[in-house]
């Protein structure tokens, strides 16, 4: 997995793991018209499979903030 959640980096936003670099952030650069080489030049960490996932994180609507589902409430025994 190349996006995840790290809590060095944000408690909410997937990061692309080993940098602290959100996916939103780059998702962000590249709706805004940045290439590839305008990227790598600001995140040299950056690699194109990285921005593939970005991509693809962001078409599952799975790049901006995580929530966690509320608890399942435990039923009371009979």
């Amino acid at each position: 997995a190349r996006i995840g959640l790290d809590p060095a980096v944000s408690d909410a936003w997937p990061v692309l793991l080993g940098t602290a670099v959100r996916a939103e952030t780059v998702m962000a650069c590249l709706d805004d018209g940045w290439s590839l080489a305008q990227l790598t030049a600001c995140y040299p960490e950056l690699t194109e499979l990285d921005l593939l996932a970005c991509r693809a994180c962001d078409a599952d609507h799975l790049c901006g903030p995580w929530h966690p589902p509320p608890p399942t409430p435990v039923p009371e025994p009979p």
